[in-house]
């Protein structure tokens, strides 16, 4: 019924994967009560570059990435920066709201690729649970972009900037669409793990503790903060440490 399977390492998955979100909320906190938010923001970018310098070695010194993705990444950048600075200029919110989603995209997209390799390792799942992990990330997150306070303030006062009419009963009922959607799909997934043990494949645990982890650092700081600053230095710490790693 169980099997464990690890990326690295026992030792070292407890330590990078597992634990690794505890320490960066740890972290984060320690950051919103004694540093300065110059000091927090310099930080932030101390962790950010690192990650971002082994993605763009990967991308642009690697033949195979270069041949295959030449154009996105030849067009990207310019792209990127015309409309950062449209963002900047007409729509900063808008911006900083576009930018974290998409940064968290890309962030589901390295969790849900760390899962596989949790499944792969042990030889578990179906060939359709993968289908049903990156669901399960969308839905998860999701979730927290509509309910957490910190992002609920920004794209609702984003909306009525907007002029578009944001009443108290619109946004009750998207609160309770997305409760629904997220115990509809979590009874979904219930059922996909019964029929993966019933067709007598294995599940890995530690698979759950890692998509676990990774969520209560998003959550706990999705609800325990109204800073974006101090948000993304938790996030980012397991983000690029994990990529890195």
């Amino acid at each position: 019924m169980f099997k464990t399977g690890y990326i690295l390492s026992r030792r070292a998955d407890l330590v990078w994967f597992l634990g690794l979100p505890f320490v960066a909320v740890l972290i984060a906190l320690g950051f919103q009560r004694w540093l300065p938010y110059v000091a927090v923001a310099s930080i932030n970018l101390w962790i950010t570059i690192p990650h971002h310098y082994a993605g763009w070695v990967r991308s642009y010194g690697m033949p195979q990435v270069w041949e295959r993705f030449r154009e996105r990444l030849i067009v990207g950048p310019f792209l990127i920066l015309i409309l950062t600075g449209a963002g900047l200029i007409w729509a900063p919110i808008t911006l900083l709201l576009l930018v974290t989603a998409w940064d968290h995209q890309h962030s589901v997209m390295q969790q849900h690729g760390l899962s596989r390799i949790y499944d792969f390792k042990a030889g578990a799942g179906l060939p359709s649970t993968g289908r049903f992990d990156i669901t399960l990330h969308f839905v998860l997150y999701g979730f927290m972009f509509v309910h957490a306070p910190m992002f609920r303030f920004l794209w609702i006062r984003e909306m009525h900037r907007m002029d578009i009419p944001v009443s108290v009963g619109f946004v009750e009922g998207l609160l309770t669409a997305s409760w629904v959607v997220l115990i509809v799909y979590l009874a979904i997934y219930a059922w996909h793990i019964r029929k993966t043990i019933s067709s007598g494949q294995p599940i890995n645990p530690i698979k759950y503790v890692f998509i676990g982890a990774s969520y209560f650092l998003w959550y706990f700081v999705a609800w325990n903060t109204n800073s974006i600053l101090l948000y993304a230095v938790a996030h980012r710490i397991m983000h690029g440490v994990q990529y890195i790693v």
